[in-house]
């Protein structure tokens, strides 16, 4: 290993195809194109009978081909997700805060070491390894009262680190907290370019049977997001009543979701509406194939919560991805999507609480395509790849 090895050491559940998993490991496949990593995780699944973690099932599980080391370090939280799913939700909260304190702290002891540079999403690495390690950058994804409280306190200790958040709203908050502005880094979410390659649409609409007169919607990711639900059922019903009025003809929906629970709540819907031939509901695929989905559509919808995360925190990696793909967006009106519409991407907003508004919305992008109009989302994307994101890491890192 190199003396610039970093330690990606991460609360984060391993292998899983949540968006922050998978951001996670798109990150240290581009730090490794200039540096040794270690990615360093808790095994929080419940029970000895499955596989153990090694490089082999991240590679497999991901689609990649990483060279690292990977640590997956005994866990005594690990418990069923059946038996987790059942608690109520403060003491759902309250175990994973327990477990999550408990395991950063014997990392830290067992783990660190004075020569490494750390890089972590976990508030409590950043609070234990801080003064153990030789230099320490952390990713903030949301601000809790906790993660605020941590912070200021060292902040007040005069400490040494770098701050990474993801979009500009979090900028006026960490200054107001008292942070030095100068370990503040604002870097996006971004995109892997590597995906994207072979990128022919006409071939890949006729591998997935799409014809020249199609127009195609896609939807790829998770139907909740930090505890909230997309309202992609609200999307879902508006374009079924704009199918079943023949507004949209030669149109077709595919959606590519977790979780099963909520998954099947979109399946009732369409069995509601006869089963329409034109919309596909799917169990998320690898990541790859997602990507050539995309690239074979016309309109990446993008339904948030209309709530404080959406409209200060999020940083989605799934835009970023529909606009290399250069579709044209379509999703709620929260500064996560606003915000790409204010830079001048080809972008649609509707309001979730607004059912006629929705289906304006879905006619509009639809007429917009059908009309030949040409998207230029893609030709202005490249501030927001991963090789630029993951360049100015490691310039924190070693300048």
């Amino acid at each position: 290993m190199s003396e610039n090895k970093i330690k990606y050491i991460t609360y984060q559940l391993f292998p899983s195809k949540r968006a922050n998993t998978l951001q996670t490991i798109k990150n240290i496949k581009y730090f490794t194109k200039k540096t040794d990593v270690e990615l360093i995780f808790p095994d929080r699944r419940q029970g000895s009978k499955e596989k153990q973690i090694d490089l082999e099932l991240i590679n497999d599980f991901y689609d990649e081909e990483l060279n690292i080391a990977i640590t997956a370090t005994n866990h005594s939280g690990s418990f069923s997700r059946s038996y987790y799913n059942k608690l109520p939700k403060v003491l759902k909260q309250i175990t994973y805060l327990n477990n999550h304190i408990k395991w950063s702290k014997e990392i830290s002891k067992k783990n660190v070491h004075k020569e490494d540079n750390i890089f972590t999403r976990s508030i409590f690495i950043l609070y234990f390894c801080i003064n153990k390690c030789n230099k320490i950058i952390y990713e903030c994804h949301q601000l809790t009262k906790l993660t605020k409280f941590l912070l200021k306190r060292l902040e007040q200790k005069e400490t040494t680190y770098d701050l990474i958040f993801i979009n500009e709203n979090l900028e006026s908050i960490l200054i107001d907290l008292g942070l030095n502005k100068d370990r503040i880094h604002c870097l996006p979410s971004g995109y892997d370019e590597e995906v994207f390659k072979n990128d022919n649409k006409e071939v890949l609409r006729k591998k997935r049977g799409l014809s020249d007169n199609n127009i195609v919607y896609i939807f790829a990711g998770n139907l909740e997001l930090v505890g909230a639900h997309r309202p992609l059922d609200k999307v879902l019903i508006e374009y079924l009543n704009l199918q079943k009025n023949k507004k949209i003809q030669n149109s077709k929906l595919y959606i590519f979701c977790e979780p099963i629970e909520k998954r099947k709540e979109l399946v009732q819907i369409l069995d509601q509406y006869g089963n329409n031939e034109n919309v596909f509901i799917n169990e998320y695929v690898s990541h790859t194939e997602i990507i050539k989905w995309m690239m074979a559509s016309d309109i990446g919808l993008n339904p948030l919560p209309d709530n404080f995360f959406s409209n200060n925190f999020a940083s989605t990696l799934k835009i970023v991805e529909y606009l290399r793909a250069n579709l044209l967006l379509l999703g709620s009106n929260v500064f996560a999507n606003s915000r790409f519409k204010q830079e001048g991407y080809e972008v649609l907003l509707f309001n979730n609480n607004e059912n006629t508004n929705i289906s304006d919305k879905l006619l509009e992008a639809y007429s917009f395509i059908r009309s030949g109009r040409k998207v230029e989302n893609s030709s202005a994307v490249s501030q927001y790849s991963l090789q630029s994101r993951s360049n100015k890491i490691l310039n924190i890192f070693y300048n």
